[in-house]
């Protein structure tokens, strides 16, 4: 878990290296994670150590159906280098396996990522995943449907004019910005944003309804993480490396951050062995060596060991090489209404 103090010096913790972030987050994923969500539906993993064929794109070229969800959402478009249509009352589309599949919000890109039964906003594909975006999106799609009733699916209302949201501003600013309360006012009866809790909560919900029982393979893999955080100002990235085995994974590299007033180092390297009998169960991970999407998969809102209130992604796009997980502060007791306080922490994981 991601440290954080007032004092001058501050080690900035991977959320995996050495495990630090199992150990630590056992209390937040005990006692105040509000949501969990998974994601399922795949096929049983093959191989050694592989990915199944529906995530590795391989199949035949009959069009498949898959569904768009933070509940099914009917309206967006879509279109993949075969296929176009919109989303119907089910959140259906439709793709050729292997297919990279766009959506847009009333002709504005919403997410691109690679066809699969289930994609959501988390599903970014190879693009950097953004934690402010999936969240101001998930509460603008909630708050907009139709008849204000998420528990019989999103429907998007018609609308006139450009659509001139901006997705990828801070959380704090997209629930103040014009024009987001211009739409609501027009289009959504003034009603105000889908708090960040309740947003995450029903997200959760939804995903909960995939059905599941894919299990993903890490042994014998090896993967290298990339890690940040904004809280440094000079943008500075440790690097850890992964050989996941049987029974225990070896982490060799650096797991964080000494950071002395925003301009950090690279903290010393942390060489470490952990055996997967040492995890406690619920942890990010804790699933090793093979592991169900509901697992691996997850956003979650509550209090880290330090008293933050944090939002927290755990994401792996089927058809992708990559494990993404951010923890994006959003309230610190210690400096509240700082904007310094409000940093996000990433590991993006990435499988050789």
């Amino acid at each position: 878990m991601t440290r954080y103090t007032t004092q001058q010096t501050v080690v900035e913790h991977s959320a995996t290296t050495g495990f630090h972030w199992v150990r630590a987050r056992a209390a937040l994923l005990a006692s105040t994670v509000v949501a969990l969500l998974a994601l399922g539906a795949l096929s049983a993993c093959g191989g050694s150590g592989g990915f199944s064929a529906a995530e590795d794109g391989s199949g035949g070229n009959a069009a498949l159906t898959g569904q768009f969800l933070d509940a099914p959402v009917e309206g967006l478009g879509y279109s993949t280098p075969t296929q176009t249509g919109v989303t119907d009352a089910a959140g259906r589309f439709q793709y050729l396996d292997g297919e990279t599949v766009s959506f847009t919000l009333y002709g504005t890109p919403l997410s691109s990522s690679i066809g699969f039964s289930t994609l959501t906003p988390g599903d970014t594909g190879v693009q950097e995943t953004d934690l402010d975006r999936i969240v101001n999106q998930l509460r603008f799609l909630q708050t907009v449907d139709a008849d204000n009733d998420t528990s019989n699916g999103i429907r998007l209302p018609a609308t006139a004019g450009a659509f001139t949201i901006d997705f990828s501003q801070r959380i704090e600013d997209f629930e103040n910005d014009a024009a987001v309360q211009a739409f609501l006012t027009s289009y959504a009866a003034a009603r105000p944003l889908v708090s960040v809790q309740d947003a995450v909560a029903h997200f959760g919900q939804s995903i909960d309804t995939v059905p599941t029982g894919t299990v993903v393979s890490f042994f014998d893999r090896t993967a290298t993480s990339a890690i940040t955080n904004t809280a440094c100002i000079n943008n500075i990235q440790a690097q850890q490396r992964y050989a996941f085995g049987q029974s225990s994974v070896t982490l060799s590299g650096s797991d964080g951050f000494i950071n002395t007033g925003g301009n950090c180092v690279v903290a010393p390297d942390a060489d470490e062995v952990i055996a997967y009998a040492d995890l406690a169960a619920g942890d990010f991970l804790a699933c090793l060596p093979d592991c169900d999407y509901k697992d691996v998969n997850f956003i979650r809102y509550g209090l880290d060991v330090d008293g933050r209130s944090v939002v927290e992604l755990s994401w792996h796009t089927p058809g992708t090489q990559r494990v993404r997980y951010i923890k994006r502060v959003l309230f610190a007791p210690g400096a509240p209404g700082q904007p310094a306080a409000r940093t996000t922490f990433k590991e993006t994981i990435t499988f050789d």
